[in-house]
């Protein structure tokens, strides 16, 4: 079979045949394009890999909006091989030792199986390719899914009940690396933990008496312009000024004018985005939801009307703000909930939560499923590590 790759090669194709004109039946300009078979239909779907095309595949006619995409048209063999790409990563149970991941874009599953590390523990956050994980209240390790590296860390000497979230700037492997721990958070009472790479214990920093009292949300804490940014359920703010020269760190909490949801937020994600941080607030399966930037000077909530070029992904163990990588991801916030094989987002232009497969388009959540024990990662195209790099602290000749 003959490939013509370009525009330029149809063209030279029939440059170099001969036309023969034949009489047309007036009956074929009526044709009825919702008589394709379906299976014509589906490879043409097949071959739509941009987001604008699929869209306006499914928008020809009512027959050509219920034909599903097929669940292997973009196959990938490893979440390594789409470095630009973001990915949530779901660990299927406490007992397990495997993690599936989900592209928000195609339906492809990849999952990675027998590693023993993961058994007994709870998934907490993602960066460069890493997942923090935790196994009981003394110990967390990183993990590197893709190698199966592993880097432990001290264990702490304190029971305090489960990890609430946690955070690690920088690679583990990089003399960089600093994690800060939220243990518990009652709303006059904070506890960290913090541990910079090298050292061989954790800091505790407790704080009492905070006022005003402030829950927390569910979410993982952000680090923005040197302070950990703790947001409250409601749209207070938790500010933990951590000075690893000073004798003692600071904690403080602030009132936020105009909190988007008030008393019926759900759920709630803070993100930094262009150097300014950002929040959703969700009503229960977010029938009403609300993105708002933080104004640090007024310490006021803004309403965002549009994110521009970003992507917004979110979860309780990860969020974060990327630049678009295809057309037509741009304006939208993608969730850990799947909405049969395709990844859910909520779309900034048309106020509706989509996918970009099948054809779920709703005002809320109802009829998707969410991913719990999951973060959103970004594979690395990290060189490999020396032994010494996956010991914490140093190791001596």
């Amino acid at each position: 079979m003959e490939d013509y790759s370009s525009e330029d090669d149809w063209e030279h194709r029939f440059e170099e045949k001969e036309v023969v004109k034949v009489q047309e039946d007036p009956e074929d300009n009526k044709r009825d394009w919702t008589g394709l078979p379906s299976e014509l239909l589906s490879e043409m779907l097949t071959n739509l890999h941009h987001p604008q095309a699929r869209f306006f595949f499914h928008k020809v006619c009512k027959y050509w909006d219920s034909i599903e995409d097929p669940k292997h048209h973009c196959p990938l063999i490893s979440p390594t091989l789409q470095l630009q790409s973001q990915w949530l990563v779901h660990k299927d149970t406490y007992f397990g030792t495997f993690c599936k991941f989900f592209h928000p874009f195609y339906p492809d599953r990849y999952a990675l199986h027998d590693i023993p590390d993961l058994a007994h523990t709870v998934l907490l956050h993602s960066n460069n390719g890493w997942l923090l994980m935790s196994r009981g209240q003394k110990t967390l390790f990183f993990i590197n899914p893709f190698t199966k590296e592993r880097v432990d860390l001290p264990e702490t000497e304190h029971s305090f009940g489960e990890w609430k979230s946690a955070i690690f700037l920088s690679d583990p492997t990089s003399p960089d690396c600093k994690v800060f721990g939220v243990v518990s958070f009652l709303d006059n009472w904070a506890h960290f933990f913090t541990i910079h790479r090298g050292e061989n214990s954790w800091v505790r920093h407790i704080f009492s008496d905070l006022s005003p009292r402030m829950f927390q949300s569910e979410c993982h804490p952000v680090f923005h312009n040197q302070k950990l940014y703790c947001l409250g359920k409601h749209g207070g703010m938790g500010v933990f000024e951590f000075n690893p020269e000073a004798e003692e760190s600071k904690y403080s909490v602030h009132e936020v004018l105009c909190s988007p949801l008030e008393d019926e937020t759900f759920e709630s994600y803070l993100v930094e985005c262009e150097g300014e941080l950002m929040a959703v607030f969700l009503s229960y399966m977010g029938t009403k939801i609300s993105v708002v930037r933080l104004d640090e000077e007024r310490m006021e909530w803004r309403k965002v009307e549009s994110l521009g070029d970003f992507m917004v992904f979110i979860s309780v163990g990860t969020s974060f703000a990327r630049k678009k990588t295809v057309d037509g991801m741009e304006n939208k916030i993608y969730f850990p909930r799947l909405s049969g094989d395709y990844t859910v987002f909520y779309c900034l232009a048309t106020e509706r939560y989509k996918t970009f497969g099948n054809n779920f388009c709703q005002k809320d959540l109802y009829e998707t499923r969410e991913q719990l024990n999951c973060c959103w990662t970004e594979p690395s195209a990290r060189t490999s590590t020396s032994p010494q790099q996956l010991h914490w602290l140093p190791q001596h000749a």
